[in-house]
């Protein structure tokens, strides 16, 4: 029951319904408590960070991901404690507590490179993007942007690669190429639709309607309404492809 709450509630997270989502996480959590399984309490207590976090509640999620990372580093497993590290690291860049958050995330880099973890890599990277684009470091922020997308792309996690695609478009956007940004904004648009996919997250979304909101004032209505469909209707493994070729000049 236990794992079945843990599902049901991480699949409801990620459509948008954290607060729906919560009570289940923190029942699983329970459960798994009572049954004396640290490892497991501690996951669906990462779960319940997720739901948090994905709800809306950055200050209390960063509180249960502390939680999350002493236990699994007392528990001695350097590869949950890394995992932990990448869930406390999200939410400290939403927050803008950007120096805990770049320590953090170039821990995480090196410690997943060094097991060939690039799903947890390419996690590190998009939050050293996501500081710089924070700090009006387009040109920086694009850069670690293409690598997590390439990283992203290349594990097969589709919702994952069209986030590296938002930070891409962003990054774009902030350097005045608004064609280029809005179009791949849109095909990323388009695979969440497709994914059934519908998370927001406040810094995230404020980050999109500053970027791509530049972007959009740059060109008239019509043709950004053009360019909005045009990116709609692109194969998505075409995007992706646009997205690593972009460049700053």
């Amino acid at each position: 029951r236990a794992r079945a709450l843990w599902g049901l509630a991480n699949t409801m997270t990620w459509q948008g319904d954290g607060e729906r989502a919560l009570p289940m996480m923190e029942e699983a959590f329970r459960m798994w408590r009572d049954l004396g399984d640290v490892r497991e309490a501690a996951i669906a207590l990462e779960g319940t960070g997720w739901a948090q976090f994905l709800g809306g509640h950055d200050e209390s999620a960063r509180e249960t991901f502390r939680e999350v990372l002493k236990i699994q580093r007392a528990t001695g497993d350097p590869i949950l404690a890394n995992r932990a590290m990448v869930a406390l690291a999200q939410v400290l860049v939403a927050l803008g507590e950007l120096d805990e958050a770049l320590s953090l995330s170039n821990e995480i880099v090196a410690f997943s490179r060094s097991r060939e973890d690039r799903r947890n890599e390419h996690f590190g990277l998009h939050f050293l993007a996501d500081c710089a684009l924070i700090g009006d470091q387009c040109a920086v922020a694009l850069e670690r942007y293409k690598k997590s997308l390439e990283l992203a792309w290349a594990i097969g996690d589709r919702l994952e690669t069209s986030g590296e695609m938002q930070g891409v478009a962003m990054s774009l956007a902030g350097l005045g190429k608004s064609r280029e940004a809005l179009r791949l904004a849109a095909a990323a648009e388009a695979e969440w639709n497709r994914l059934g996919a519908d998370m927001h997250i406040r810094f995230w979304d404020a980050l999109l309607d500053k970027y791509l909101g530049k972007a959009r004032q740059a060109l008239g209505a019509d043709e950004v309404a053009a360019i909005w469909s045009e990116g709609r209707k692109l194969g998505f493994e075409e995007a992706v492809k646009e997205g690593l070729q972009s460049n700053a000049s």
